[in-house]
């Protein structure tokens, strides 16, 4: 049999009635959303994160075309 445990506590899905049983399903799919915002929230800094390496990166090269122009 399935189980849920909340708070410590061991629930066998089956013994829910019908209104439990759609609680849990629902449960389960909040957590799976959970999860893809969580993940997409990780994808979102590491694109944060490349776009302000980019800018570093085109910065020094901005400047190392004036160090060059300048000698």
């Amino acid at each position: 049999m399935e189980t849920l445990v909340i708070d410590g506590e061991e629930i066998e899905i089956a013994n829910l009635g019908h209104e439990g049983q759609a609680l849990v399903n629902r449960l389960v799919e909040l957590k799976n959303q959970l999860g893809q915002a969580e993940l997409q929230q990780q994808e979102l800094h590491l694109l944060v994160n490349a776009y302000a390496s980019s800018i570093k990166n085109s910065l020094q090269s901005v400047e190392n075309e004036q160090d060059e122009q300048v000698n």
